[in-house]
């Protein structure tokens, strides 16, 4: 069976070693660089199945390397493993694209686990959302406003918005589920695959920032049900 091959950014080097033996131990193939710019170039060139990211890296730091990934292809899961910890530091990495953040206080099998869990909604994540037209990336909300998934952008009043990766990714949702209700539990797990009241706490902030744009066309309705969940109504 095919190694699961990882690009590991770090410039921690007795850390890095000792997440490689781990991650290697447990048959993946790792590919350790110690800073951004050979990050960056490696995932050229090797195309891995996965990228780790330290944040705070000489070169190029984590995010800039992110931005990069992210303009070549939007499936390769890029998970940060960081010391930074405050919500913005997060928020800031997801709305790059990442497919999870975590803390370098973590137990390695947590890593691991997380490793498994990105993988599989490579595979998955196509046919999550709206059973009805789960393809659709166009949307006509209103005589004013369109939303384009493929290029990220929204369009309020012939004025084109571009949408940080996250805050398009919840639009999307929204939009592929025609008016029905989508239950919090099931956005965060289309967000982050998972639901913890942090990943609550970061979609709050990710509507409130989308309820912000849509309010300069009244007739679409961003209803929120705080125990439920949250649905979108097309304007007129």
């Amino acid at each position: 069976m095919e190694q699961t091959h990882i690009l590991y950014a770090e410039d921690d080097i007795e850390m890095a070693n000792l997440n490689i033996d781990f991650l290697e131990f447990k048959n993946f193939k790792v590919t350790h660089v110690d800073n951004g710019i050979d990050a960056y170039n490696s995932y050229l060139e090797l195309k891995p199945d996965i990228v780790l990211l330290d944040i705070r890296m000489p070169g190029r730091n984590g995010y800039d390397v992110a931005k990069l990934i992210r303009k070549e292809d939007e499936h390769t899961p890029i998970l940060y493993l960081s010391s930074l910890v405050s919500k913005n530091d997060v928020i800031a990495g997801f709305d790059i694209g990442a497919n999870d953040f975590i803390r370098k206080e973590f137990m390695i099998e947590e890593v691991e686990a997380r490793i498994r869990v990105a993988l599989r909604s490579v595979t998955t994540n196509k046919n999550k959302g709206n059973e009805d037209d789960p393809d659709q990336e166009f949307f006509r909300l209103s005589p004013r406003t369109t939303f384009n998934y493929a290029t990220k952008s929204a369009t309020f009043e012939n004025r084109e918005i571009k949408l940080p990766d996250m805050e398009a990714r919840l639009f999307l949702h929204l939009c592929q589920a025609n008016g029905k209700l989508i239950l919090r539990n099931r956005l965060c797990e289309l967000l982050w695959e998972k639901y913890t009241q942090e990943t609550s706490a970061y979609l709050n902030k990710y509507i409130t920032k989308l309820r912000e744009r849509l309010s300069v066309d009244s007739s679409i309705r961003l209803i929120v049900h705080k125990k439920e969940g949250i649905r979108l109504i097309k304007g007129k």
